[in-house]
């Protein structure tokens, strides 16, 4: 088996991170609007507001990735002239 490679395309990871960043508004919204009430389910409320914030983070992530790949792009575009 030979060797494996992957790849990335580097313009889909902000779409990727848009959607990513739906999703948390959704977790958002869903916090201040139908769990803002609610009294005997603080686990439940803290972990929404955990997961929101874990999405956030990998939406920034995917924008960071998305960053670097374009910067590589260029570089290598740039060495091969």
């Amino acid at each position: 088996m030979g060797p494996r490679t992957t790849a990335v395309d580097p313009l889909a990871l902000p779409i990727a991170a848009a959607r990513l960043d739906a999703a948390a508004d959704l977790l958002l919204a869903a916090l201040r609007t139908h769990l803002a009430d609610v009294r005997s389910g603080a686990e439940l409320v803290a972990g929404v507001a955990r997961w929101e914030s874990s999405v956030r983070e990998a939406a920034a992530a995917l924008r960071i990735a998305a960053d670097h790949y374009l910067e590589s792009e260029a570089h290598g575009a740039a060495a091969l002239r």
